[in-house]
């Protein structure tokens, strides 16, 4: 598995699906591949004596779900890092469980759910969900990439834009973000029908840039600093190989991040 980048067509026809499979059909020889569906739910935990919540969103890929829990009192791995002293680091580290995001995948799809009802927590649906819907597609072009397009459905069957990934098989790792701003943006214009370009390129830049190197690389390095948060100093590790659920975990946090700037979800 290969270089995901994710982008938002916030303008899209409500036909997108099918105008991106055809023009990459005819254009560049594009063979389907089979249905891309998504479905997403957020829910919402007060914290006692603040007006401050803690979050969970849960997205389903097939017979996984990822799921996704800030906590806006915990502290960052950053703020760990930096702390001025040993001592302060050590403080922080015994007055919190865990960081302010925490990223995990799990099976079978539904249990955190019906968990989560069986024991009756504070924890309550705060969006409707959404999903990038049932019309969405995954074509593969030559060897080298595969598409993925589908339409964000909201409760009700309101279409709000639409998302389009692409993934670069050859090349697991890149020389530089640079390197793959640029492919992946490439990559990203040459999927829309010519005279649609300019509508994703004005709304959208290209979402994996910022979520590509947020991974967790073992258990004692979860804090993936939420997309949007006011962390920046994220970690700067080469990308891994992404392989089975690790490609679609890291594909799972760019959908989540680029629909929850949105408060989507």
């Amino acid at each position: 598995m290969g270089l995901t980048g994710l982008a938002r067509w916030y303008n899209s026809p409500p036909d997108a699906v099918n105008l991106i499979r055809e023009h990459l059909q005819v254009n560049h020889n594009a063979v389907y591949r089979g249905r891309w569906y998504l479905t997403l739910k957020s829910y919402r935990s007060p914290l006692p004596n603040t007006p401050l919540s803690r979050s969970l969103c849960i997205l389903t890929m097939g017979q996984v779900q990822f799921v996704v829990v800030e906590d806006p009192l915990a502290p960052t791995r950053a703020d760990v890092q930096d702390a001025a002293t040993h001592e302060e680091s050590a403080h922080l580290k015994n007055h919190s469980a865990h960081y302010r995001s925490t990223f995990v995948a799990i099976r079978p799809p539904g249990a955190l759910e019906h968990l989560l009802d069986q024991m009756k927590t504070s924890w309550t649906p705060s969006r409707p969900a959404a999903a990038p819907g049932q019309t969405g597609v995954v074509v593969s072009i030559g060897t080298d990439w595969l598409v993925r397009c589908g339409n964000v459905v909201l409760a009700g069957g309101n279409i709000k834009g639409m998302l389009v990934e692409v993934e670069y098989l050859p090349v697991p790792r890149v020389p530089g973000e640079s390197f793959e701003a640029q492919l992946l943006s490439d990559m990203l214009t040459t999927v829309l029908p010519t005279n649609q370009r300019d509508a994703i390129l004005a709304d959208d830049e290209v979402a994996g840039n910022d979520m590509a190197q947020q991974q967790s690389q073992d258990d004692d390095d979860e804090d993936l600093y939420v997309y949007g948060d006011d962390q920046q100093e994220i970690s700067r590790d080469k990308h891994g190989d992404w392989t089975g659920v690790e490609r679609d975990k890291r594909s799972a946090y760019l959908v989540i991040g680029a629909l929850q700037q949105e408060r989507i979800i």
